[in-house]
């Protein structure tokens, strides 16, 4: 009976909302006047307001220009009023508004806004000088290129010069050019020449693994330290039982070990990458001693947003996925891939970690109510991001031990809503206890790039 209630409660549900008062210009589609409204409410997929105009004025489409004065910029859309509710004696009327899908551009920055204007998230950032730049606006042309032109030889390699022009939407002189600098720096090589259809034999370029190697470090539960490649290969990995009184002395010497024992030239470690403890508030002690070792800034991230990374990082299957989410079974944190960019929490406030195994492993088969429990609420939570961010994919992972259990339960809750998840393809991690440190190493190696 109680899921029978949720599961009704959820295809009630519309869209999250954000309560906020903007200035809204509008027109109908039968007439070249303009009107001044205000919101009341806004959503990814339209928005109620209030306006001032008899009602015989009113008509399906109409035309809206929202600003926002703190983004200094005003977003235009095509919608259809789907509901009003008009006062006759002053003509004050509440517009229901929802978005066309030729507004789909619009409606991304729309989102976006909102996303910000909750508090929900903010742009990766780390806890030191030296910035992890995941937003393509704080990159100069050349380092958005850099970026775009490594990563696609990185995943598609080998490839010819016109189909990194065709992915990365530049010219062949263009590519050309870079093509040349990276040959005489060693990033990427000349493979040969590929077989032709007529014509000229393109010449195939691969990327230089070998250029460069950076390593990530994670010490929630254990510390875990791995070095990887220009690739994602993993060149090395060391485990260690954590001991809180020398972790940062044991750190330190785990990281000898592994350059030790990976036998690759030390100058080509370009930098590390540190998953931030989720029981240290602060973990500059820590950040100190990696840096003496490195003479250079560590790049700093959240567990789930490393999660997240390393599954779009080295997995190359999810080339073509723009929105992805991670959702961890071990404290139910998410990390966010958005328009192929990563995003992390501003506020994370998971459950308890051992809250959460407690409910799973102390659970008998004949008492269903703990797990019950948590699946509604796993449930839930993938119906919200669902709701307000409409992911290409949803990783589950974590390392409980029942945790393919749980991601089978949860497949079975979701065919009550078919529309909602038909879209989504809902897959689970692929990556072992390391994919927070190779998260981190990633990031470190995505700088490589832009820097390159």
């Amino acid at each position: 009976m109680q899921e029978d209630n949720l599961t009704k409660d959820l295809e009630r549900r519309n869209s999250v909302r954000l309560n906020e008062e903007l200035p809204v210009t509008i027109r109908f589609s039968n007439s070249d006047t303009q009107y001044k409204a205000i919101t009341k409410n806004i959503a990814k997929d339209g928005l109620c307001l209030k306006t001032q105009l008899p009602e015989k004025l009113i008509s399906d489409n109409l035309y809206l220009n929202i600003d926002i004065p703190e983004a200094r910029r005003s977003i235009n859309f095509d919608g259809k009023v789907i509901w009003q509710d008009c006062q006759s004696f002053d003509n004050l009327c509440w517009l229901g508004i929802r978005f066309l899908d030729n507004s789909s551009q619009a409606k991304n920055l729309l989102q976006e806004y909102i996303l910000r204007k909750l508090n929900f998230l903010t742009n990766a950032t780390v806890l030191r000088p030296l910035v992890i730049r995941d937003i393509y606006s704080d990159l100069s042309e050349k380092e958005r290129r850099n970026l775009n032109m490594l990563d696609t030889i990185r995943r598609r390699g080998p490839i010819s010069k016109a189909e990194i022009a065709k992915i990365v939407n530049l010219n062949i002189g263009t590519i050309s050019n870079y093509i040349e600098d990276y040959i005489k720096k060693q990033i990427i090589f000349d493979k040969g020449f590929d077989i032709s259809s007529g014509g000229r034999r393109p010449s195939l370029l691969e990327l230089n693994e070998q250029f460069a190697y950076t390593i990530g470090v994670a010490t929630n539960g254990f510390i875990n330290v791995c070095l990887i490649d220009a690739k994602g290969n993993i060149i090395n990995k060391l485990k260690q039982e954590v001991k809180e009184n020398t972790k940062y002395e044991e750190t330190k010497k785990l990281i000898d070990e592994l350059i030790m024992t990976s036998k690759v030239n030390n100058a080509l470690i370009k930098g590390v990458g540190l998953v931030k403890d989720r029981q240290m508030n602060d973990c500059s002690s820590l950040l100190g001693v990696i840096e003496s070792k490195f003479k250079s800034s560590v790049f700093v991230v959240e567990e789930s947003s490393a999660c997240v990374f390393a599954e779009y990082w080295v997995n190359y299957d999810l080339t073509d996925f723009k929105n992805i989410i991670y959702l961890s079974l071990d404290d139910f944190s998410c990390g966010l891939i958005l328009n192929r960019e990563l995003y992390c929490y501003k506020e994370k406030r998971p459950i308890d970690n051992n809250i959460v195994k407690d409910m799973i492993l102390n659970s008998k088969d004949s008492d269903f109510k703990n797990r019950d429990v948590l699946l509604n609420f796993l449930f839930l939570r993938l119906i919200n991001i669902v709701d307000l961010l409409n992911p290409d994919l949803i990783i589950i992972g974590g390392l409980l031990p029942d945790a393919g259990s749980i991601i089978n339960s949860l497949k079975e809750k979701m065919q009550c809503l078919p529309d909602v998840f038909k879209y989504i393809k809902i897959i689970s991690s692929s990556l072992s206890e390391y994919q927070a440190g190779i998260g981190a190493a990633g990031l470190v190696m995505k700088e490589v790039f832009i820097q390159s």
